[in-house]
């Protein structure tokens, strides 16, 4: 009796102090535990969407070009000719020409600098042996003239006049979306005067300039529709000194244009081709492209060509047989 008495007083002796922690403790290490690990989720949860947040921000910055924009004018070296159309000789060409900092249709987006710029004009005509656009003499402009106005100014492009630099400048601020307009009038019968405008950003911008040549063209109401293709490098050159070559379609009215090239004298390029087949209802066989034109909503297309084999070919020969177009309406 005396033995399980000591075995007794033995099991209900308690353990040395120091060796277990309370139960009170243990539950306040687990709590703090568990506060340290929400903490940490939400400032890692915090870290991981604010750099999503960052990457959108970026992306969408990105699709936003460079947030210098026109109506009219474009970026680029290309010629970005515009026509300016009007149903009657009795009727005045005129085209109001915007200069934004924004990229067109999306004035949410405004650049985030200050836009300084200058607007150059100059009368120019076509030269077909250079195959470019140059200086207009006063004996091409003789009387026809061009007028630009903004606000309070107005220039005059004439035989007096054939070049303004220092006119027109302005800054586009960053604290809204702004867009400022310039009338274009021009004189009202058909020449092959045309306005050389371009808007120069300041260098330190880094923006790019934005150019147009615009065309004042009558259109009669009921006109036949008509749509044609030519080549437009200079042909001074025989056709076999370029590598390449720019052909442009062009025309008034509606209907169908079917574009034709010799594969083994030329080859579309891939752009080229990619454009007219973004074309609703463009369709290719083999080596042509046929596609629904409308000069009411785009009355010019430049194709460009690369040279496989040209060698004793005419301009003639090119136009006759390499490069081939019909138009039905």
């Amino acid at each position: 009796m005396e033995r399980e008495s000591a075995n007794a007083k033995r099991r209900e002796k308690p353990g040395p102090r120091g060796r277990g922690i309370p139960v009170y403790m243990r539950a306040a290490i687990v709590l703090l535990i568990l506060s340290l690990l929400v903490t940490s989720g939400i400032f890692i949860y915090a870290k991981f969407t604010n750099s999503l947040q960052a990457q959108r921000t970026v992306a969408a910055y990105d699709t936003l070009g460079e947030r210098f924009s026109s109506n009219y004018l474009q970026k680029g070296e290309n010629a970005n000719l515009r026509t300016v159309a009007v149903a009657s000789a009795s009727e005045t060409p005129l085209a109001v020409v915007t200069v934004c900092n924004y990229e067109q249709g999306r004035q949410m987006y405004v650049n985030p600098q200050d836009i300084p710029y200058g607007l150059s004009m100059r009368l120019v005509k076509y030269d077909q042996a250079q195959g470019k656009y140059v200086a207009a003499t006063a004996g091409d402009v003789g009387s026809y003239e061009i007028s630009v106005e903004k606000d309070e100014t107005t220039v005059v492009l004439n035989s007096g006049k054939l070049y303004d630099d220092s006119s027109f400048s302005g800054t586009l601020p960053s604290s809204s979306a702004t867009s400022d307009a310039y009338t274009v009038v021009f004189s009202p019968y058909q020449n092959e005067i045309y306005l050389e405008i371009t808007a120069v950003p300041d260098v330190s911008t880094h923006l790019s300039d934005l150019h147009a040549i615009l065309k004042a063209e009558i259109r009669l109401a009921g006109a036949m529709s008509s749509w044609e293709g030519s080549f437009r490098d200079p042909t001074s050159n025989a056709p076999a000194s370029y590598d390449g070559f720019n052909y442009r379609i062009s025309g008034v009215g509606s209907g169908n244009f079917t574009l034709r090239w010799d594969s083994a004298k030329v080859g579309i390029s891939a752009l080229s081709l990619l454009t007219l087949l973004e074309i609703e209802g463009a369709q290719q066989v083999g080596s042509s492209i046929t596609f629904p034109v409308n000069a009411g909503d785009e009355s010019l297309y430049d194709v460009q060509f690369y040279k496989v084999n040209i060698t004793n070919e005419t301009w003639s020969d090119m136009t006759n047989s390499v490069v081939t177009f019909d138009f039905n309406e």
